[in-house]
């Protein structure tokens, strides 16, 4: 018998097909009957995202249905550079690691934009010399987007440029296999895909009991605090929404981080890229931002400071 969790699987499979075969017939029907048939299905696709994430119907439909004419993959480029046997990898905003690149943008061919992407996030000059792989996003990578993806990836060679910190990265850095950030905590099975962002041991023994709870489970890529607005909410808030994702885990809780994780891949939303808030801002350690608001003395924070340092072997 085919488990049920299958099934429940299948739905965005399913939902992205109609989308695309109602689109694609959109674009070519002519008979005004048809087209009103076809419209209904495109509704349907967004219904049953709408049912299954949880958001609403409107904000669905104009995420997935908001495109004319036939439907095909988004181009991405991902630049490879090779230094001693170490691949370069740069630390995005949102806490991840990652190939230099993005989205091709409308008057950049692949080349050029990956020379673009790398100049913006890694800050070096490249020569882009050959295309070494071509990839399905969705076949690889987690998690899936309602949007088919296809990612080139380009060997470069650096020509010059050095790392300067910019609106999209925080550091670069070449990497051994063995010494792969993230992807490979989650190959060995130390971390997940959906799940709260890991905090640094300084952040941690500031943590109440309650908040500590946020650790009972395997951290995340991605989580819910992050589609909430990332650097936008209050360490509070953060911790909040990690306490309430773990006492509520479901897969359509996590099929509805997927669906908002696109939305902020494809649109800008409010607090995503800046601060809206009028107290100590997220980019602060936790201990700073309570010794700022007030919440543990100075004696207290140098205290909690020098167990972190035990723990770490300082």
């Amino acid at each position: 018998m085919t488990n049920h969790n299958q099934y429940k699987e299948k739905w965005l499979h399913w939902a992205k097909e109609l989308q695309f075969l109602s689109q694609s017939a959109l674009a070519y029907c002519k008979d005004s009957f048809d087209i009103e048939r076809f419209e209904r299905i495109r509704d349907i696709s967004a219904e049953i995202i709408s049912l299954y994430s949880e958001l609403p119907f409107q904000e669905v439909k104009g995420l997935f249905c908001n495109e004319t004419g036939f439907q095909t993959p988004k181009l991405d480029t991902r630049a490879a550079i090779f230094k001693e046997g170490k691949i370069l990898l740069v630390h995005e905003n949102n806490g991840t690691w990652s190939l230099p690149g993005g989205w091709v943008d409308v008057l950049e061919t692949v080349r050029s934009n990956t020379i673009k992407e790398v100049k913006e996030e890694a800050g070096l000059d490249v020569e882009a010399r050959r295309i070494i792989a071509v990839q399905d996003r969705n076949r690889h990578n987690l998690p899936l987007y309602a949007y088919n993806v296809c990612k080139i990836f380009v060997l470069c060679d650096i020509m010059g440029g050095i790392f300067t910190q910019n609106k999209e990265t925080t550091e670069s850095n070449f990497f051994s296999l063995d010494e792969l950030p993230e992807a490979f905590n989650i190959l060995r099975g130390d971390m997940s895909i959906i799940g709260p962002r890991p905090q640094l041991v300084r952040d941690m023994v500031f943590m109440t009991p309650e908040q500590r709870k946020r650790h009972d489970i395997r951290p995340g890529l991605s989580g819910l605090a992050q589609t909430r607005g990332r650097n936008a909410i209050s360490w509070d808030g953060k911790l909040a929404t990690d306490l309430e994702y773990i006492k509520k885990i479901t897969f359509w809780g996590d099929v509805k981080i997927v669906v908002d994780t696109v939305k902020q891949v494809f649109f800008k939303h409010k607090g995503i890229e800046g601060s809206d808030m009028d107290e100590v801002e997220i980019t602060d350690d936790f201990g700073d931002y309570l010794l700022k608001a007030g919440r543990v003395s100075q004696e207290e924070y140098e205290e909690k400071r020098e167990e972190a340092r035990e723990l770490l072997g300082e």
